[in-house]
């Protein structure tokens, strides 16, 4: 469950709500930067073709559960976050789900668990210390097996590879909108690559927010959630389709069918609405 907490609500035409108190036009709080994450998950993918124009090209994701619940309020403003329901006094320990500069206090914590994770990529003690969870990954069995040439990435002077001076791979990138950390890497039959740059993750993660202990917490990592993605060279990601071997970004035919679905009776009231004046 989820309490979601409306911290913008004017009770009275006067009343001041807890978002008017928190922030200030100064920008005291460290400015959000995940906006940024999908186009550059974008760029990483058009370099890794660039560099690796046959092989194929694998996107995935891992998701740091209830993240605003991981950090936690300072005891003397918890009483301003208090609510009443019926006779009972709820008391929020965490970030609340709504106040303005819960997204701002995970920022540092979004900011290191990319930097770490991409630092940490190059322990390949890593693999075996996740093995459990790097063993639940579903992979498409498709991989590796493709016949049809992927359309390929011309280097330019902004886009260059993946390769360093000396021709070696660089580390692969992890960027978090919010608490989903997306990637994406090339697929070989070993599946190295891939499973350094999940095992990264999962560290950095631990590092930052503590290790699985479900006797005293919940997993910092929605393992199920990375279980349930298939690593494959097709997935939807942060709401959109992406297929690597196409370099195609599309939007999912259920958000369209929803769309649609929502648009059926507007079009049918302007429908009739034209047929009268027409008459």
């Amino acid at each position: 469950m989820r309490l979601i907490f409306n911290a913008a609500k004017h009770f009275t035409a006067s009343s001041t709500p807890i978002n008017m108190m928190t922030s200030t036009r100064f920008g005291t709080e460290m400015l959000c930067l995940y906006g940024n994450t999908f186009i550059e998950l974008l760029e990483h993918i058009y370099d890794l073709r660039i560099s690796y124009p046959l092989l194929d090209i694998i996107t995935h994701a891992n998701d740091v559960k209830s993240c605003f619940k991981q950090l936690r309020l300072h005891p003397d403003i918890m009483p301003a976050f208090s609510i009443i329901i019926a006779d009972f006094l709820y008391m929020q320990t965490a970030l609340p789900f709504g106040t303005d500069f819960s997204p701002q206090n995970w920022e540092p914590v979004r900011r290191l668990v990319e930097i770490l994770a991409e630092k940490l990529f190059e322990d390949k003690s890593l693999t075996s210390k996740h093995r459990k969870y790097l063993d639940r990954l579903q992979w498409d069995p498709s991989l590796g097996k493709c016949t049809t040439p992927f359309v390929p990435a011309k280097a330019c002077s902004q886009r260059v590879g993946v390769l360093d001076n000396e021709g070696n791979p660089v580390a692969t990138p992890q960027r978090l909108f919010v608490d989903d950390s997306v990637y994406a890497d090339i697929y070989e039959h070993d599946k190295v690559r891939v499973e350094q740059t999940v095992a990264s993750g999962i560290e950095a993660i631990f590092i930052l927010l503590g290790p699985s202990e479900l006797s005293k917490r919940q997993d910092p990592i929605s393992f199920d959630k990375m279980e349930a993605q298939m690593v494959s060279h097709i997935n939807t990601l942060l709401g959109k389709v992406l297929h690597t071997r196409r370099l195609d970004v599309g939007i999912p035919q259920v958000y369209i069918q929803k769309t649609i679905r929502l648009l059926r009776p507007f079009h049918h009231s302007r429908k009739s609405f034209s047929v009268k004046e027409m008459g």
